[in-house]
């Protein structure tokens, strides 16, 4: 990390040993400042300038930025987020729900569901589980549509079956 200059930083914005100076400007610093949460340290790893459709609110330079952040538990990581995501207005998924959804299907499978049967088990635990709450059950990334447990299956049947039913098996 280069040493921690007025050009080359504010207060808690540094720059990495990958990133060139002149790819980065003062303003562009100064819109890194207003996008990150404050109370964490960043290093920017990579910075560019891009062209993008003008709305109301949106930043005046956007960008897409590479950094590391000072974060090193779980809950931290979440609190991060949720700043992140209260300053931007937006909404970001972790994507370990996925694998916990695929590991409940796998089982289900494993216990000789079909894809059919599978998708209706599911569906009625996370029913009972959430009171029927209509929003969790619009969200595929809790509640996926048919086409995705039959992508499940096909993975299941690849990595239970055809593991074992490779050519190899009949030579």
């Amino acid at each position: 990390m280069e040493s921690s200059s007025n050009k080359d930083s504010i207060s808690h914005i540094s720059l990495s040993n990958s990133i060139e100076r002149q790819h980065i400007t003062d303003i562009n610093l100064f819109t890194l400042k207003r996008a990150l949460p404050l109370n964490y340290n960043y290093i920017i790893d990579s910075f560019k300038v891009i062209q993008a459709l003008k709305f109301f609110g949106a930043f005046s330079k956007p960008f897409e930025a590479k950094f590391c952040v000072n974060i090193y538990t779980a809950n931290k990581i979440k609190a991060w987020l949720e700043e992140f995501s209260d300053l931007h207005k937006t909404t970001m998924r972790e994507t370990r729900d996925q694998a916990i959804k695929e590991a409940a299907f796998f089982a289900l499978f494993h216990a000789g569901h079909g894809p059919a049967s599978a998708y209706y088990t599911y569906t009625e635990e996370i029913q009972l589980k959430y009171d029927n709450d209509e929003e969790v059950l619009a969200d595929r990334t809790i509640c996926p549509q048919k086409y995705d447990i039959y992508y499940l299956h096909k993975k299941f049947l690849d990595q239970s079956i055809s593991a074992r039913n490779r050519k190899e098996m009949f030579s």
